[in-house]
């Protein structure tokens, strides 16, 4: 069964949370939706470089996240999060700017029918400060308070912004992405697999959770294998609980693909999922060749010993056995 590469059940964090920063301005990259057992990268790609953070000399990378803690200009690109296995989190593009004004706008794309609050920023000072926004390089709105306010978006709001301070300068643009709800195509819910992998051994277990829901939403686990397309907990697999779904002892045949549904109709992301019978055993072409002198050379210490031994044993038999002779010759010469 093909195993999909694509896996959007991470989420890619930047703290502090906005697209634009100011030079000098130390910023921090996390990835969640995984255990902690799973190794974890961030990755970039800029005008000079498509690279990871810790290896191509920018950024610091510790157990939780990566931080860059002097970014330039240069640094301004599309970052994102990989883990085992190829899954990919979703991706954001930051601008560092050298300028003195910047635009903060939400990172991630925004549900339909919220309000968004979009703020012109200026380096130099922190009080209030009129401003200018633009949506595709038309003007829309002129702020005493630096701050705009977008009632009830919708996808007609989506475009790139920017804002302007006069005296101080213009901000880049930020996309401004609006998500929508229409049905059963709803797609805010994500489904998380614990461990985060798409390929298990059989009898290891494995749960699946649905996040995005509000608490009162009845929500489900499905599957859709070679025999059967069925819910967890009422087709004699998985155990539901709360917060989760879990397969203690999987088998081959609960390979299959996976997705979270709610009440009205709501979907997540669906993911593929490969049991195998067995782990691999993966021997090395160059510890295969050597394989029979490694017996040698590990045995060689026990055949010097014995040998060593069996000298020892066999000069001490002489020296007894001369030993012998002698006290025999001289009890004959003294009967004599």
């Amino acid at each position: 069964m093909e195993v999909t590469a694509l896996c959007v059940t991470l989420e890619f964090l930047i703290v502090p949370s906005r697209l634009q920063l100011f030079e000098y301005e130390p910023v921090s990259f996390k990835c969640t939706g995984f255990d902690g057992s799973t190794e974890w990268s961030v990755l970039r790609k800029t005008e000079t470089d498509n690279s990871t953070c810790g290896f191509q000399k920018w950024g610091v990378k510790d157990e939780s996240s990566c931080t860059i803690r002097y970014p330039y200009e240069e640094d301004s690109g599309e970052y994102w999060c990989e883990v085992g296995g190829g899954q990919k989190s979703n991706s954001v593009n930051i601008t560092v700017t050298a300028g003195s004004v910047i635009l903060e706008s939400p990172v991630l794309p925004v549900m339909e029918g919220n309000d968004v609050t979009m703020s012109c920023r200026n380096k130099t000072t922190s009080s209030n400060l009129k401003a200018d926004f633009y949506k595709d390089g038309v003007l829309i709105r002129n702020s005493s308070t630096g701050e705009m306010t977008i009632h009830s978006v919708s996808k007609s709001d989506e475009g790139f912004y920017k804002c302007n301070i006069s005296g101080a300068g213009e901000s880049a643009e930020n996309r401004l992405t609006v998500r929508t709800v229409r049905g059963a195509t709803r797609v805010d819910a994500e489904f998380l697999i614990v461990p985060t992998k798409l390929q298990l051994y059989e009898y290891e277990p494995v749960s699946f959770k649905c996040t995005g829901f509000d608490g009162s939403t009845e929500w489900s686990v499905l599957r859709k294998t070679e025999t059967d397309n069925s819910t967890c907990g009422f087709q004699k697999w998985g155990v539901k609980d709360e917060s989760s779904c879990t397969l203690r002892y999987p088998y081959e045949e609960d390979s299959g693909e996976y997705w979270c549904e709610a009440g009205g109709g709501q979907k997540s992301n669906s993911v593929n999922v490969t049991v195998t019978v067995s782990e691999p055993v993966t021997i090395d072409p160059v510890m295969s060749y050597f394989w029979p002198v490694r017996h040698v050379v590990v045995g060689i210490p026990y055949i010097l010993t014995t040998v060593l031994l069996r000298l020892i044993y066999r000069d001490k038999r002489r020296e007894s056995q001369r030993v012998s002779e002698d006290r025999r010759h001289r009890v004959i010469m003294d009967v004599e």
